[in-house]
């Protein structure tokens, strides 16, 4: 960490942001350390809830989410309960190494009217 902490100064070009990416491939340690934090937020989970206006004019929820578990989990917790789900979609995105998926349940809470 002492020899990454030296690498570190004050970068004015590309060229000095390019030594310190070369530097971070070539450290395994600092490597493990990113793909640790990496996975972590990947499986974390991360679910987002937005209030909307359904077609027939009450609220909806639209939650976001990686794992359709965690979106189900969530839609319980912002419903208190039971809910309908009214649509869902999956957004999948990547490259040949990896890819990610995004998760959307759009639903109504059954004791809303």
């Amino acid at each position: 960490m002492v020899a990454w902490m030296r690498q570190v100064q004050v970068f004015d070009s590309a060229g000095d942001w390019m030594q310190v990416f070369k530097f971070i491939q070539e450290d395994m340690v600092l490597k493990k350390i990113l793909m640790l934090v990496t996975l972590v937020l990947t499986f974390s989970g991360c679910q987002t809830v937005k209030p909307i206006v359904g077609p027939d004019g009450s609220t909806h929820q639209l939650i976001g989410c990686y794992y359709v578990e965690s979106c189900y989990e969530k839609a319980r917790e912002v419903c208190g309960g039971n809910y309908k789900i009214i649509n869902t979609s999956t957004e999948t995105s990547g490259d040949a190494n990896s890819t990610n998926s995004s998760i959307s349940l759009l639903v109504k809470c059954e004791n809303q009217k």
